[in-house]
């Protein structure tokens, strides 16, 4: 039998209390607290001491037994443990949050072409998602549904989604950046974790090598000529002080040490008292005044004696109150060469004598001065025993510095002698071995003794530590920054080393984007955000303003013009902000010609770059390389706001653009020009390469919810894919010779050609392009969307508006009945429908 430790089981109880009573969410790993615990528990284990120690009972046959023992059976612990471990499932079972998202992959033909006997798109796999899918176990996800896909001969060169992966976009699987954005972000996390002796350590290992040129010249043949030495590192490139960013830090300093001496005893005290005794104003410069002292000084009639006797006074108490205990032996020998040395004194003409008196008075400064009786260094020392430490220049060394300054201070107050306490600790040594008549040493100057008396040479610095000592004084985010400026070179020439000598219909083009190599299916693959999503992420976050640092002022004077579909509403409001209707007409070009009336022009230039870059994604009839010259008008600039080899990167915003946003768009532009590569044919749909067909699934998947919502569960999900796939592939059947009805849509009407399929033969040369290796040039082909022939087919009107009158039909508006008369389940609670309450 043990004694319990109470605080050790209190712990434990509140622990516990706190991981299955105040988290709703399932503990997967030992917490940092219960580490602890369990550490502590084991040591307490082996501490506890022993109370008592009882035989083991067993049964007899007496029928004199009175006595009754409760006794818990093994089996019945653990039963209750088991009934214990179901209701924390259970508890967590009905904590835990629904799957609010339907997780779909849709495998779909680039040419978003039609054959009534093959189907081009369809979903190949899906799940539940609820709110804990990290972006790690996403990119795991996609990889195996990639892989299952290529095992069975389907080629999947490139992938879109929405910007909740952005991550799978910008890096590959190991973590390696796809972008330069990336890149430097890297770059300057390596920056900052290293240590700042490890970053002078690297720049002092840089121009070593130094190149001697040696060259005759003669200016005719007359001229003897002369020998011409010239000195390089080899042109290596050597750090580069970030001065433009220091600056700031710089002239802050300055402004405050003006404020800090604007007023102070060398701006109030007169030049004739200045004169009485040579006070300097560096001195008074330290003692800064109110305005309310500085006009009493002007106002007081004080001799000019007495003032500079009183600021000698305080000089002096300056001095004696200043911390010099810091200094090591290298900056005072730096003192000592700077500052002047004065010269002893001269005028004495008998050698000063100090007695037993002397050395009482001297061992009560020391004794009562803290950095002089560090470790009670003085308290057992009698006077007898301090006036040998005067008998000679060797024993005076092993005075401390700041020891030595009290001796003087004792000797300025006591003895008058005139004596400073700024110069460094050999003249103090030289000034007071003077007065005592002590023999001073005649050796070289570069040779001093120390402390246990002995001699030490004086170290000169080469230029090399002189360096490294003075970069050390710069601040450590500075020396980052200088490194990382000094690595970037190498680390971008790495990164671009394949894609760098790429080509675009044989022009130069700069990289920002580069594709992901996949070994496991031997390819190159492409990925990017869907078009549609950047529309609309671009729109909102222009009615909240910030883009290109300007305000939503032009688009409401717009919208308040009348003259455009815009209204104040969608912008003030940001209305619908996922339609990509609505961002349409925010950047439409009815929107730019009123701006330009206005003298908005910044704004609509912005607004002209963001319409022609949606159109190269969206309109029919385009050529690709054309398309490819109207995305560059917004490529150029978003990249013109940022110097990639200047550091810090960009953090939250680039120029107003969300940093998320603005990578997303350049990436998305780079993908679609790598792609003409590596897909089968050499060419493709734009709209295929987007998460349209998606859209375009779901919406004709919703219209089987019996209740009219649009919302559908996980069991129905399941059922209606089918139905999904036959109902997409019969209403695009341009054979099909009868309408059919649905929800939403009252009648299909009949399918023109024009409307089911490109006319255009997709081409499936495989052997056309090697898709293990990364091209020397891009070449664009045009497509059958691509096509004028494309551009005739009549699409309706796709610009999105809010109505403004009173009586009109708003959009998503419910039935009056519909609160009221239909039922909601989903607003039943669990606990309600179980009968638990």
């Amino acid at each position: 039998m043990v004694r319990r430790d109470e605080s050790l089981y209190e712990k434990a109880l509140m622990i516990s209390k706190q991981m299955y009573c105040e988290n709703k969410k399932k503990p997967t790993k030992l917490s940092d607290d219960q580490r602890l615990l369990k550490l502590e528990i084991a040591n307490k284990s082996k501490e506890i001491p022993l109370v008592a120690r009882f035989t083991s009972t067993f049964a007899t046959d007496s029928e004199s037994n009175n006595s009754k023992e409760n006794s818990i059976e093994l089996r019945t612990v653990r039963k209750l443990l088991k009934d214990i471990n179901n209701l924390t499932k259970n508890q967590y079972e009905l904590k835990r949050e629904r799957a609010s998202e339907a997780m779909v992959f849709l495998v779909a033909g680039l040419d978003r072409s039609w054959e009534k006997n093959q189907i081009r798109s369809a979903p190949v796999c899906w799940f539940p998602k609820g709110y804990s899918l990290s972006t790690e176990n996403m990119r795991l996800i996609v990889e195996e549904v990639h892989k299952k896909c290529h095992v069975h001969g389907i080629h999947i060169p490139c992938q879109s989604f929405d910007g909740q992966w952005h991550g799978l976009v910008t890096r590959t699987k190991d973590g390696c950046p796809l972008t330069i954005l990336q890149l430097q972000k890297d770059v300057w996390k390596e920056a900052e974790q290293k240590k700042k002796n490890e970053i002078i350590a690297y720049f002092k290992q840089m121009n070593k090598d130094v190149k001697c040129n040696v060259e005759f010249s003669a200016q005719n043949d007359m001229d003897i000529g002369r020998k011409v030495i010239e000195l390089s590192n080899g042109d290596i490139r050597l750090p580069r002080n970030p001065a433009n960013k220091m600056q700031y830090n710089f002239k802050r300093k300055e402004k405050e040490s003006t404020k800090s001496t604007l007023s102070t005893l060398a701006d109030v005290i007169p030049d004739a008292v200045k004169e009485v005794h040579n006070i300097g104003d560096s001195v008074l410069a330290m003692t800064s005044i109110s305005e309310g002292l500085e006009m009493e000084v002007f106002a007081s009639n004080i001799p000019a004696e007495e003032w500079a006797s009183e600021l000698e006074r305080c000089h002096d108490d300056s001095l004696e109150n200043t911390d010099h205990t810091l200094l090591n032996e290298n900056e005072e020998e730096t003192r000592s060469e700077i500052c002047p040395q004065s010269e002893p004194q001269k005028t004495v003409t008998e050698n000063l004598h100090l007695g037993i008196q002397d050395m009482e008075c001297m061992l009560n400064i020391f004794k009562t001065t803290k950095d002089c009786n560090k470790k009670e260094k003085w308290n057992s020392v009698t006077p007898a025993e301090l006036l040998e430490y005067f008998s000679s220049t060797e024993k005076l060394i092993c005075f401390l510095d700041v020891e030595l300054r009290a001796v003087i201070r004792y000797l300025k107050k006591s003895k008058s002698c005139k004596l400073k306490e700024s110069v460094a600790k050999s003249m103090k040594i030289q000034d007071i071995a003077f007065l005592l008549g002590l023999e001073t040493s005649q050796s070289s100057p570069n040779v001093l003794k120390n402390s246990k008396g002995n001699m030490r040479a004086k170290k000169v610095k080469t230029l090399s530590e002189l360096s490294a000592s003075t970069v050390s004084k710069i601040p450590k985010f500075f020396l980052n920054i200088i490194y990382a400026e000094m690595v970037w070179p190498e680390k971008m020439k790495s990164w671009a080393f394949d894609v760098e000598n790429v080509t675009v219909e044989g022009n130069k083009y700069n990289w920002f984007y580069k594709p992901e190599f996949s070994p496991s299916r031997n390819q190159y693959e492409v990925r990017c955000i869907d078009s549609t999503h950047l529309l609309t992420r671009t729109r909102t976050k222009s009615c909240k303003g910030g883009l290109e640092n300007l305000n939503n002022n032009g688009w409401m004077k717009v919208a308040r013009s009348g003259k455009t579909l815009l209204t104040p509403v969608m912008i003030q409001e940001i209305v619908d902000p996922m339609s990509a209707s609505m961002a349409i007409t925010h950047f439409s070009e009815q929107v730019e010609s009123v701006m330009r009336l206005n003298r908005d022009n910044a704004s609509a230039d912005l607004c002209r770059d963001v319409r022609m870059w949606w159109q190269a994604e969206d309109e029919p009839g385009i050529s690709s390389a054309e398309r490819h010259n109207m995305r560059m008008n917004l490529r150029t600039r978003l990249l013109n706001h940022v110097k990639f080899n200047e550091f810090p990167p960009p953090t939250m915003y680039i120029w107003g653009w969300p940093c998320q946003l603005w990578e997303a768009i350049i990436s998305s532009i780079d993908a679609k020009a790598w792609l003409y590569y590596f897909c089968h044919g050499g060419t493709y749909n734009v709209r295929a390469f987007s998460s349209m067909i998606g859209e375009t699934f779901f919406s004709e998947l919703t219209m089987n919810d019996r209740r009219g919502q649009g919302t559908v569960s996980c069991q129905e999900f399941g059922q209606f894919i089918g139905n999904t796939i036959e109902q997409v592939q019969i209403r695009l059947d341009p054979e099909r010779t009868f309408s059919y009805r649905t929800k939403r849509a009252t009648v299909y009407n009949l399918v023109d050609d024009t409307d089911s399929v490109d006319q255009m033969e997709s081409i499936q040369d495989h052997s056309r392009n090697s898709l293990d290796e990364i091209p020397t040039n891009i070449t664009f082909r045009d497509h059958h969307f691509d096509t004028q022939l494309r551009k005739r087919v009549c699409g309706k009107r796709k610009e999105g508006t809010v109505l403004t009158e009173r009586n009109s039909l708003q959009k998503g508006s419910l039935g009056v009945r519909w609160e009221k008369a239909r039922c909601d389940q989903s607003k039943i609670l669990l606990t309600v429908k179980m009968g638990l309450l």
